[in-house]
């Protein structure tokens, strides 16, 4: 009931204000993802992707409905990384890749700061403008077909949403956008560091990496 009369109160600022939200680009931006160009055989993974809502280490609620609006973003950045030969998402295919990447991310961050804040907006009518910010971690491990862990990283970053009059010029920086901006960057970073790692294998030479 506690986030059912929070939500209702967001939408009435919303509906009485501005609402503009930005990536705070805690994270270097990454324009290009390693070249492996030079590699004949890359290795196929089967992407394991769960989204949640709390911090990675404090017992995070699963938010299954989110996952589907967030996997198109997820496959675009893995696609366009062009770090592997075959990609899946689909868990019946998972014996049958080199690796498996247990990609996580967790939105977290002070949501009664924020319903104060939204409260002192809504009743200045906007006047008095509010902050608030949502945190992101994604955590990225990779494993091989016995289930061993070979590697894991995981980075932070958060963007932050504007309440109030002024914000109606700049309202096209929508929520939704932001959170792709931080994340996409966010699973960037992984990715690179994953390869960089030297976890997965990568050769020169055509022959199948799991007999390698």
């Amino acid at each position: 009931m506690k986030y059912f009369i929070q939500g209702l109160m967001v939408s009435a600022i919303i509906a009485l204000s501005g609402c503009a939200s930005f990536h705070q680009e805690k994270m270097p931006l990454i324009e290009t993802m390693p070249d492996t160009s030079q590699y004949q055989n890359l290795p196929s993974v089967y992407v394991d992707f769960d989204f949640y809502r709390g911090k990675p280490d404090e017992n995070p609620q699963d938010v299954d409905q989110v996952e589907p609006e967030l996997l198109p973003m997820v496959k675009k950045v893995v696609d366009e990384s062009k770090l592997f030969s075959q990609v899946s998402y689909n868990e019946a295919d998972q014996e049958n890749m080199d690796y498996t990447i247990r990609l996580r991310a967790y939105n977290h961050g002070e949501v009664g700061l924020a319903a104060v804040g939204g409260f002192l907006t809504g009743f200045t009518l906007g006047i008095i403008p509010s902050a608030a910010t949502d945190q992101f971690s994604v955590v990225m491990e990779v494993l091989d077909n016995s289930g061993s862990s070979l590697h894991s990283n995981d980075n932070h970053d958060e963007i932050t949403t504007w309440l109030g009059i002024w914000f109606i010029p700049v309202m096209g920086n929508t929520i939704p956008e932001a959170v792709e901006a931080s994340l996409s960057n966010q699973i960037k970073h992984a990715l690179k560091a994953a390869f960089e790692s030297g976890a997965m294998q990568y050769s020169y030479l055509m022959y199948p990496l799991r007999n390698a």
